[in-house]
């Protein structure tokens, strides 16, 4: 299953979770990328390539090592002619030479120049053999799987996945300010907590960071844009420790794959609830102050987190929708003056996943009938749940916001009306992700500053710190 079909409206953007090309001798066919802990075949260790020092001998010694290279090579020259002509004849009429400049460009638009790559396994794929590269790109890595016909060094397939080796790095000039620590959650999700530097010996409040939809990482790093590491690094400066955690569909997505069973529940909540057991017990952090604060699809689903979790001082609504996502999407789509047939098929494909008719099992937009009916049912009950929480909640929206309108953050407050512990702040000039560019930022050139545009804005940041230092309400049963 293609994770880019798990991009909800208001996180749309050039996301590249799977770009794979697998050719036969009589097919092309998209393929899901491999978990980490997935059954693997045998393995044949290979010698690293990409590195201007590499010993000559090591790729002199395997045709199917230099054939990599040679293509890797012309591929970061964007000889692309060069690169096709290594395709085998129905990889090429597959993936002509603008196909595979357009791959390439997608790549650097959300990832920078690439800079070097490494062979990091061999698999034999028989009758193909498989060269596993990570490539590291100036902001990230991927991983590349050539398929090649070993008689011929030919390329018959060709397979761009997420690394699922995230690498998170602080804010520039935030590293004297805070102290990290790599941890994992749940079902082995990488995650970082950080603190502040210099703290004392008092426990410290601790946010846990609930990204929204679709396949990101621990920062929530859309293009140039990461704000949940801002938001960690801001939030460490007041004092406040934070954990966030890479999403499953970015670090585990064979747990979602193809998985007609697969609900909210599996994709956000449980690993939500893991992240808060996990940071509730580290040593510096008095438990009696640990907040969820929530993003997106995220702050949708956070009064429900923390009422499970128990014992959560408060809850921080960022950017929170109001509707189901097919909803907002067929209206963004509306507004954004999309033809009338795309308009005509999501709007059937709303219809569709909401009626009782419609067998679970059913895929729509990429996920099951029973994940769209899971989600329609968790909006209309996040509302009462959200009255039913016994502490205070913080709703904060960016008034360039064009993906979760004002009307939402009005249409939760009138269903809290009456809550005296319940407070609202819309920002002007910040966009859905807190940063002052509503619309999408190129990622800086090679070595050039962060953009300052692209990074949550300290009123925001200040918003949070403040309402987390006004302390903790009533405390939910555990």
């Amino acid at each position: 299953m293609n994770f880019i079909s798990l991009l909800r409206p208001r996180q749309t953007c050039l996301v590249i979770s799977a770009v794979a090309l697998r050719c036969s001798a009589t097919s092309c066919a998209t393929k899901a990328a491999p978990g980490p802990n997935a059954p693997a075949p045998a393995t044949i260790p290979v010698a690293a390539s990409g590195q201007p020092t590499a010993p000559a001998a090591t790729v002199a010694t395997d045709l199917l090592a230099a054939a990599a290279e040679k293509f890797l090579t012309a591929f970061r020259l964007g000889d692309d002619a060069a690169a096709c002509s290594q395709f085998e004849p129905i990889m090429a009429s597959k993936m002509p030479a603008a196909t595979l400049a357009s791959v390439r460009q997608q790549l650097i638009q959300t990832r920078g120049p690439l800079r070097s790559w490494k062979a990091v396994e061999t698999k034999i794929l028989a009758p193909y053999e498989g060269r596993f590269y990570r490539l590291t790109f100036a902001f990230g890595s991927v991983i590349g799987r050539i398929v090649f016909v070993p008689q011929t060094q030919q390329i018959a397939g060709l397979f761009f996945a997420p690394d699922k080796i995230f690498h998170p790095q602080a804010q520039p000039g935030a590293e004297g300010a805070i102290t990290t620590r790599d941890v994992t959650v749940g079902p082995n999700l990488g995650a970082t907590i950080t603190w502040p530097q210099a703290s004392g010996g008092d426990p410290l409040p601790a946010v846990v960071l609930v990204p929204g939809s679709g396949v990101v990482d621990r920062d929530e790093t859309v293009g140039a844009v990461r704000p949940f590491r801002d938001l960690a690094d801001g939030l460490a400066r007041h004092g406040i420790v934070t954990i966030r955690y890479d999403k499953r569909t970015f670090a585990r997505p064979e747990l979602l794959a193809g998985n007609p069973r697969a609900t909210v529940e599996d994709e956000c909540i449980q690993d939500a609830l893991a992240a808060i057991a996990l940071v509730r017990w580290q040593p510096r952090v008095d438990p009696a102050r640990v907040f969820v604060a929530g993003h997106s699809l995220g702050a949708l689903l956070a009064p429900e987190i923390a009422t499970r979790a128990g014992r959560i001082a408060g809850v921080i609504m960022l950017a929170a929708p109001a509707r189901p996502v097919l909803d907002e999407l067929l209206d963004q789509l509306k507004q954004a003056g999309a033809p009338a047939d795309k308009l005509a098929k999501l709007e059937q494909d709303r219809k569709t996943a909401i009626d009782a008719r419609t067998p679970p099992e059913q895929m729509i937009q990429g996920m099951s009938a029973l994940y769209w009916k899971d989600e329609a049912e968790r909006t209309t009950r996040a509302f009462a749940i959200a009255r039913d929480f016994p502490g205070p909640l913080l709703f904060l929206r960016g008034g360039d916001d064009r993906q979760v309108p004002a009307a939402d953050q009005d249409r939760w407050l009138r269903e809290l009306r009456g809550r005296a512990d319940v407070s609202a702040q819309t920002i002007p000039g910040l966009s859905h992700f807190f940063n002052g560019a509503p619309t999408a930022l190129p990622l800086p050139a090679e070595g050039a500053p962060d953009d300052p545009r692209a990074r949550v804005s300290d009123a925001a940041i200040d918003a949070v710190a403040a309402f987390v230092r006004r302390g903790p309400g009533p405390a939910a049963a555990p």
